[in-house]
C-alpha cells in the first residue's frame, strides 16, 4: 500500500518497497521541488496512519493515569516524551530517501524497544501518533545545515487556542525551539471524519 501511494504522490516511481518493514526509497534531488513533494507525502501519509488503528491503540497506551480527561497538554507530552525516549535518529544513505510507515518503527519497537529514523520518518511517526487524537499537525521543511534549501523536517501542532507550536522530535536539546530561518509549510493532514 505504502509503495502504491508514494508512486501516485511522486512524478517518478521509487526505487524499490521492502514489504516485510514498510520501508519505501526514492532517489531525490537537492532542490524545493523534492522538498515540497515530501511535505506532501507526510501531510497525506500523516493522515493515512493517523487514522490507522493500530497506531491510535499505540498512542492511548502512553496515558498513565497522570494523563486527565481530555487533557491535550499531557497527551502531548507522553507522545513527545516517547519520541524523545524510544525513537534515535538515524541518517538515510546519501542520495536516498526513505519513508518508513508509523507501522514498521512500531514494529521495530515492539521487537527491539527501540525505533530508528530520520527526520521525515520522525514526523510521520508523530505526526500520526498526534492525528490519531485529534490533534491537526502538518510537516514544514526548515534549513539545518543549509542555507539555501530546506534540509530538515519538523510538525507544526495547531494549538487549543488557534496558537501553533512548532515541534521538532529530532531536536534533542529543545524539541518545541522556534525553527531559523523561512519555514515552507506542508498543508495540514486532512481530517477523514
Amino acid at each position: 500500500m505504502l509503495f502504491e501511494f508514494i508512486e501516485r504522490i511522486f512524478d517518478r516511481k521509487p526505487l524499490r518497497i521492502s514489504e516485510e518493514n514498510g520501508t519505501v526509497r526514492y532517489r531525490v534531488g537537492y532542490g524545493s521541488s523534492d522538498a515540497e513533494q515530501i511535505l506532501s507525502v507526510l501531510s497525506r501519509l500523516i493522515a493515512e496512519y493517523g487514522v490507522d488503528p493500530r497506531v491510535r491503540r499505540f498512542t492511548t497506551s502512553l496515558f498513565s493515569d497522570s494523563v486527565g480527561n481530555d487533557d491535550r497538554s499531557g497527551q502531548l507530552r507522553a507522545i513527545t516524551n516517547w519520541v524523545a525516549d524510544y525513537v534515535r535518529y538515524v541518517r538515510d544513505p546519501l542520495g536516498v530517501e526513505y519513508v518508513r510507515s508509523p507501522s514498521a518503527m512500531l514494529d521495530e519497537y515492539d521487537k527491539f524497544g527501540m525505533a530508528n529514523g530520520d527526520c521525515d520518518d520522525q514526523v510521520l511517526l508523530s505526526g500520526s501518533m498526534l492525528h490519531s487524537i485529534g490533534f491537526a499537525v502538518r510537516p514544514v521543511g526548515v534549513h539545518l545545515f543549509d542555507s539555501e534549501f530546506h534540509d530538515h523536517v519538523a510538525l507544526q501542532i495547531s494549538g487549543d487556542k488557534g496558537n501553533i507550536i512548532n515541534y521538532d522530535p529530532c531536536n534533542p536539546n529543545d524539541n518545541f525551539a522556534e525553527p531559523k530561518g523561512d519555514i515552507l509549510f506542508g498543508d495540514f493532514a486532512p481530517d477523514h471524519g
